[in-house]
């Protein structure tokens, strides 16, 4: 795990980052990599540079932005706090207008329902 947090930490405008191993529902292990940084990286953006220093195998299959590491009172990672990564895909999925059609509805109801364009993105 720490050569993933230390490739991690090479890529421009990341402070911080917790990388682990979680069991899902499934049984199925997964490795889960929280990132800090200043900027919006895509996962796939992610993925893509660590393809590029990795094997396939430590490539995580969850990449998720925090704002901040969640710390014990004894200043040590609190894995507890770290979000749950299906969750949190979950309330981040967007999907953004397909065609001409499909924009002109979305400007309709954002203006009928008196919401930001860019935050009412179907999910």
């Amino acid at each position: 795990m720490g050569e993933i947090e230390h490739n991690l930490l090479k890529i421009p405008g990341v402070s911080d980052a917790v990388v682990i191993i979680n069991n899902g529902s499934d049984e199925n292990l997964y490795i889960i990599a929280y990132y800090v940084s200043n900027h919006e990286y895509k996962a796939e953006e992610i993925k893509t540079f660590l393809l590029k220093v990795l094997p396939d195998y430590m490539i995580p299959s969850f990449i998720l932005k925090i704002e901040e590491v969640p710390l014990t009172s004894n200043k040590k990672i609190n894995y507890i706090l770290l979000p749950d990564p299906k969750e949190a895909m979950e309330l981040e999925q967007v999907v953004t207008p397909g065609n001409e059609t499909e924009r002109k509805m979305l400007t309709l109801w954002s203006n009928v329902l008196q919401l930001e364009e860019e935050k009412n993105q179907c999910a």
